[in-house]
């Protein structure tokens, strides 16, 4: 049922949209993780060296592009629980093949509050949770499509890599995939 997924994901993307910008100081872990962004684009002090770069160069690109506001900070981890939900709800359709289970888990991962809290904060978390569910999506995908297998690994590995250079907390959960193939 992509088109539930699609629908459900950008509904998710409208509501964490909402009142995205308050507050508009940084809190919680922000104060860690804008600092280090603004610096990654002034090419100056590399702190917060105990995470990769990833997550603070999305982080960085939205003060780019919006500026170093609130909106600047928080739209790429908007956009990435969007990301998240969507890749979760494609992984569980080729696991399963049920468009009922789907459509459910994806209104319970929507409703319940970790991906809605994470993904409307400047941290790191939700851009290792999006790249890791996208990456588990490819390789539900591979298993049920294995005329595509090697695309879909393939995929899986980049996304793999990009949930490492966002937190290195995905070193569990990109040993997995290895075990399990």
């Amino acid at each position: 049922p992509v088109g539930w997924c699609i629908g459900l994901s950008l509904a998710f993307l409208a509501l964490l949209l909402v009142r995205l910008t308050i507050p508009t100081t940084p809190y919680f872990d922000e104060i860690h993780y804008l600092p280090a962004a603004r610096e990654y684009w002034t090419l100056g002090k590399f702190v917060n060296r105990e995470h990769p770069l990833l997550g603070k160069e999305l982080i960085a690109l939205g003060i780019q592009i919006f500026g170093d506001r609130a909106l600047g900070w928080r739209i790429f981890p908007a956009l990435a629980g969007a990301l998240t939900l969507y890749a979760a709800m494609r992984a569980l359709w080729f696991t399963t093949q049920s468009r009922f289970a789907t459509i459910a888990y994806g209104l319970l991962l929507a409703s319940g509050f970790y991906i809605f809290v994470n993904a409307r904060i400047a941290m790191l978390d939700i851009f290792m949770v999006a790249f890791t569910a996208a990456a588990y999506w490819q390789l539900a995908a591979a298993v049920r499509e294995p005329e595509h297998g090697r695309l879909h690994l393939a995929l899986a590995g980049t996304a793999l890599g990009l949930a490492l250079a966002s937190k290195w907390n995905a070193a569990p959960l990109a040993l997995l995939p290895g075990i399990g193939f």
